[in-house]
């Protein structure tokens, strides 16, 4: 989930990733490194799903976009 963004100078972006045993992870992301992270999450986290990724981070509005299926789901 992107849950805040510093529109003032689009310098960064907080994703929360909840996690399978209920636990959450902030990390603040840079614009200029936000491929990276996205490259990242796709090489590391089985089941991330880039397309909704990609439109979460072009979208200027307040939202939530699913970005993982687990393995096997039809998603």
């Amino acid at each position: 989930m992107r849950s805040y963004d510093d529109f003032s100078n689009s310098n960064e972006t907080e994703w929360l990733i909840g996690t399978a045993d209920g636990r959450h992870i902030a990390v603040l992301v840079e614009f200029m490194h936000r491929r990276r992270f996205g490259r990242a999450l796709a090489r590391h986290v089985p089941g991330f799903l880039a397309a909704p990724a990609r439109a979460g981070v072009a979208s200027w509005k307040t939202g939530v976009w699913q970005c993982y299926a687990p393995p096997g789901d039809p998603k």
